[in-house]
């Protein structure tokens, strides 16, 4: 059985994407005031925003925080987004997603060539380089084959040949495409 506690927290934490965040409300001590009033909790906001913004967007919003009616970046402490009038929470997202793509740069994974045997060779790369490797190195009459195995970060070029000699051939090649 849930407390009272428990249901006014999940009454309040349901931040839907069509809901206005910020309303003109009168002021309750002074009825002829009007001002702007937030209407949900902030961290019940954060929380409904990590749920529909992409990945990239998530990572960026890990360490933020709201101060008044914005959402700073963590690292950085830099406005990510202010809540304006009517604003909905999709709109807010938007608005944070267009700053992810501005301001946070993807890390591109570094090329890693390990040699595993004489024979095989792994290269921990990302997507578009694995598939040009395997495009330029998988030869089957040569016996050299080339497997792509996706990660989460990026991907995996798996290297296998027969001998020492034709390993180190595609090494090369490797080496080439990876400068570009």
């Amino acid at each position: 059985m849930k407390t009272f506690k428990q249901i006014r927290e999940s009454l309040s934490e349901a931040v839907k994407p069509n809901d206005v965040l910020v309303k003109i409300q009168t002021n309750y001590r002074d009825p002829t005031k009007k001002g702007p009033t937030m209407m949900f909790d902030p961290k019940y906001i954060l929380r409904a925003l990590r749920k529909i913004v992409s990945p990239e967007t998530k990572k960026a919003l890990a360490g933020a925080y709201t101060d008044d009616n914005a959402i700073v970046h963590g690292k950085t402490n830099k406005t990510m987004a202010r809540m304006e009038l009517n604003m909905t929470l999709s709109e807010l997202a938007k608005d944070i997603e267009k700053w992810t793509k501005a301001n946070i740069k993807p890390m591109k994974p570094k090329a890693a060539i390990d040699r595993q045997s004489p024979t095989r060779a792994v290269i921990a790369t990302d997507d578009k380089k694995a598939v040009q490797l395997k495009k330029s190195i998988h030869n089957a009459r040569a016996k050299i084959n080339v497997r792509i195995m996706k990660r989460k970060d990026g991907a995996k070029v798996y290297i296998d040949t027969d001998d020492k000699a034709s390993l180190d051939s595609a090494l090369k090649k490797v080496d080439i495409i990876i400068k570009k």
